[in-house]
């Protein structure tokens, strides 16, 4: 499925399971198969729109996590529960899954997120609180804390 919001075009592909990936802007080697309806693909869009209304705080989509390595499972779904409008910083997430030196690794995890947004990686910031490493850039990523807590992410206005 490919639909339009505010953030640019979104492609979401699912099994009967549930969601398997959403790429942002997605280019021509990205096309919708099967079953474009299903209802797990529906439920993801009407969220996802919800979302970027700053109307929905938490997704509740079925996630199929077949290609995941146990470690990026494990870190995945500890970004599930990051409250929507908090960040925590890498370190914290090496340290919540009991891995307290793998701090890279949770950044390549992060990086390999195949459903960014959804499962919320642009939530997890540097340990100084600065924005690092989005897969869809640091603008992007400022718009989602944005959407999420305005108050905390005001984004930043051009100078000229």
């Amino acid at each position: 499925m490919i639909f339009n919001s505010s953030i640019g075009r979104i492609f979401l592909r699912s099994t009967e399971k549930g969601l398997t990936k959403l790429v942002l802007n997605p280019g021509p080697e990205y096309y919708p198969e099967g079953d474009q309806y299903h209802p797990i693909l529906i439920s993801a869009r009407q969220q996802l729109l919800e979302y970027l209304e700053g109307k929905l705080k938490k997704f509740k989509i079925p996630i199929d996590w077949k290609n995941a390595t146990h470690f990026n499972k494990l870190v995945w779904k500890t970004l599930l529960r990051i409250p929507s409008g908090t960040t925590v910083s890498y370190t914290d997430i090496a340290e919540e899954i009991g891995s307290p030196k793998a701090v890279r690794a949770v950044g390549l995890a992060n990086r390999n997120n195949p459903i960014p947004i959804i499962i919320p990686c642009h939530r997890v910031i540097g340990k100084s609180g600065d924005l690092h490493g989005f897969v869809y850039g640091l603008e992007m990523k400022q718009k989602l804390l944005h959407i999420e807590n305005p108050v905390q992410f005001p984004l930043q206005k051009a100078l000229f």
